[in-house]
């Protein structure tokens, strides 16, 4: 199923004030996206945001409830609020009117948005994920199914793009649970796989303690080098794709700079630089979108 609403909401102008909420909160909480964001046509650039603000949306509920019971009531309410939206009659909230709009320019699949809210159930549970392979499941419904959404906004639904952000979603998110280790731990979260810190020697209770070991740094290099091979898959898929796809796709860049700072680290997710934002990312960007690769 496809949405592909067609109503009268005001264009993806960053002057209307959906566009200005949805662009405020991702340039806030999802610097990186932003500024791949920009590199996109100005009509697809609101809708690229709306869509990422609804991700944050939806990620961000753990965080915001005091108890699981609550967070399914607010994943239910976008459930809801998306339903709407494919019947053409969006509720009044910035975030859903930027996905009405964005379902005005092209038609975007259903499928990855009831996975990926549905995928966020897993957040809610506080506890590790069983395997590496249950992760990357996991990672492919959230990460992957985004940056595929991302592809259709663009137009850029080729076989090559999709296999691109398919296995740039899953590194993305890999790296990324590297990088929030310490912040997921405070929170009572743990999203290292029970089989890799087995192997590793590492126990949940060591991972909550907030402390770094070795243990924790040989899960994280694990982690990492599991997520460069779907980067070094993503980035052959990727010479095949279109130029257009490149908005979705330039965070392979991104990606390989946070690689390199926990490898510089030496795996320390506790280590300061880790979690900063690199400050020449937007020339990165930039510099992959004149060469046409990620």
């Amino acid at each position: 199923m496809v949405l592909t609403a067609r109503n009268n909401l005001a264009s993806s102008d960053p002057a209307t004030s959906w566009a200005q909420d949805c662009a405020a909160a991702v340039k806030r909480h999802d610097r990186d996206r932003y500024l791949a964001s920009l590199f996109a046509p100005e009509p697809s650039r609101g809708a690229l945001l709306a869509l990422y603000a609804f991700s944050l949306e939806v990620a961000r509920i753990p965080e915001l409830v005091s108890e699981p019971m609550l967070g399914e009531i607010r994943l239910q309410w976008w459930r809801e609020a998306l339903e709407e939206v494919y019947e053409n009659r969006p509720r009044l909230h910035p975030v859903v009117q930027g996905l009405a709009e964005a379902a005005a320019r092209t038609p975007l699949s259903r499928e990855h948005f009831d996975r990926l809210v549905d995928a966020r159930s897993f957040d809610l549970e506080q506890r590790p994920p069983a395997t590496l392979a249950d992760l990357e499941t996991y990672a492919a419904a959230t990460s992957s199914g985004l940056l595929r959404l991302g592809l259709e906004i663009l137009e850029a639904r080729g076989n090559a793009a999709i296999e691109a952000a398919s296995r740039l979603g899953i590194a993305w998110a890999l790296i990324g649970y590297a990088r929030s280790l310490p912040f997921h731990a405070g929170q009572g979260r743990i999203y290292l796989p029970e089989d890799l810190m087995e192997n590793c020697g590492l126990s949940s209770t060591e991972v909550l303690t907030l402390k770094p070991s070795d243990a924790v740094r040989a899960c994280v290099q694990r982690l990492v080098e599991r997520a460069e091979t779907h980067l070094v898959a993503a980035r052959q898929s990727g010479r095949g794709a279109p130029r257009r796809a490149l908005p979705v796709l330039l965070l392979g860049r991104a990606a390989s700079l946070h690689a390199r700072v926990l490898r510089t680290s030496g795996y320390d997710p506790y280590d300061p630089r880790v979690p900063q934002a690199h400050p020449n990312m937007a020339w990165r960007f930039a510099w992959s979108y004149c060469l046409n690769r990620i």
